[in-house]
């Protein structure tokens, strides 16, 4: 990438780019929720494949770092409270830049966290989910579906078609949060 962006840089005349030096960034709460999430992802592997998600559709989204797997648990509340966590499928919620803006979690026994069988680290308002914001970029049809998994569901029933995309509001509450301008043009 970067031989390709000197030679650009080259054939017209832009000098290479200065990046600051110092610290690295520091990575936002939710970032480091997300990336603790993509570290094991076998359990959400085998909890997707129980709910009849293709293997295929599955293996995508942790490609596009989409899907995930919680194990976290509080140490200050006990097991079965609310807040306490659990095994949890975890999909990373992304705004236009790419910048991860949540995390929502699907307890795999909703008991074992006080009954709760969804919770979200960061932004609900206004952002959506997707398995591959670039397939949803170009498709000519989006499903619009209320869950994460109702949007696998969909992609592994038309899993040999092209053309289309899901995404997921995240609840019925948002629905009136998100800008739906992106989706001018298609079905």
């Amino acid at each position: 990438f970067m031989d390709a962006a000197k030679l650009l840089g080259e054939w017209f005349g832009l000098p290479m780019p200065v990046t600051p030096q110092g610290k690295p960034r520091q990575l936002t709460k939710v970032e480091f929720i997300a990336q603790k999430c993509r570290t094991n992802t076998d359990p959400v592997i085998a909890y997707l494949a129980g709910r009849g998600i293709a293997d295929a559709v599955i293996q995508q989204a942790i490609k596009r770092r989409t899907i995930g797997f919680n194990d976290w648990t509080s140490p200050k509340l006990p097991a079965g409270q609310p807040g306490d966590g659990g095994p949890a499928a975890a999909c990373m919620v992304y705004d236009g830049n790419g910048e991860c803006v949540a995390v929502d979690f699907r307890y795999l026994d909703a008991e074992l966290n006080g009954g709760v069988k969804t919770q979200c680290q960061g932004e609900k308002n206004g952002f959506y989910w997707t398995s591959d914001p670039r397939r949803l970029a170009v498709a000519r049809t989006v499903f619009i579906v209320e869950s994460p998994i109702n949007a696998l569901s969909i992609e592994t029933a038309l899993a040999h078609q092209s053309g289309f995309a899901c995404l997921a509001i995240r609840g019925v509450a948002n629905v009136g949060n998100i800008d739906w301008a992106f989706l001018r043009g298609k079905r």
